[in-house]
């Protein structure tokens, strides 16, 4: 019963805590180039346009959207045509933006596209823009896949303006995207330990 009522008065710093642990913000430094990964167009290109505009790299790389019905009956944008426009309207300008080849589903995805991007390339430094919660599995799975072309990888977690690390328990999006990374961290390790 102690325990209990101990975890019950404890809870708000657990889980904090348990957020605080999904996420890598590395301080932003020069790189070759910046990727924004899919999954969220309300914070990332944000941040990805204001890097770029602070001078941390000349690109800024964004991975092709799946398309649908509706996208290709022109009643929808793609989301990186959604990420597009929006650094665009931050001041980015078009030639800076670049899109990688290939529609991606998954974090892994970005990265083996990414990959193929950068085939000719080695020693590249990369700052990798994606939501708070995410950083961290994000790390992860491009270290793996890119170990052989990238010397430099940072991250930079961009915060959902409805919820961050201190009440993302009192949003349904900052509950469901702690609990996916929690789900999703282990089934990435176990299925993609190389």
């Amino acid at each position: 019963m102690i325990a209990l009522v101990a975890l019950y008065l404890l809870r708000r710093p657990i889980l904090i805590e348990a957020a605080r642990i999904l996420v890598v913000d590395d301080a932003p430094a020069k790189s070759d180039y910046i990727i924004v990964l899919g999954g969220d167009p309300n914070s990332r290109p944000f941040l990805a346009a204001d890097l770029y505009k602070k001078g941390i790299a000349p690109t800024i790389l964004v991975c092709q959207g799946k398309t649908d019905n509706i996208i290709e009956a022109g009643l929808a944008m793609t989301e990186d045509q959604v990420y597009t426009k929006s650094m665009e309207r931050e001041g980015v300008p078009s030639d800076a933006i670049e899109q990688l080849p290939g529609a991606v589903e998954s974090t892994e995805d970005e990265a083996n596209s990414l990959a193929r991007f950068l085939a000719d390339k080695s020693s590249v430094s990369l700052t990798i823009v994606t939501s708070a919660e995410h950083t961290r599995r994000a790390r992860w799975v491009f270290k793996k896949i890119l170990k052989n072309h990238v010397t430099d990888i940072r991250m930079a977690a961009s915060h959902n303006p409805w919820y961050n690390e201190t009440n993302w328990w009192q949003d349904d999006l900052g509950a469901t995207g702690v609990a996916h990374e929690y789900l999703k961290f282990p089934f990435y390790y176990v299925r993609y330990a190389w």
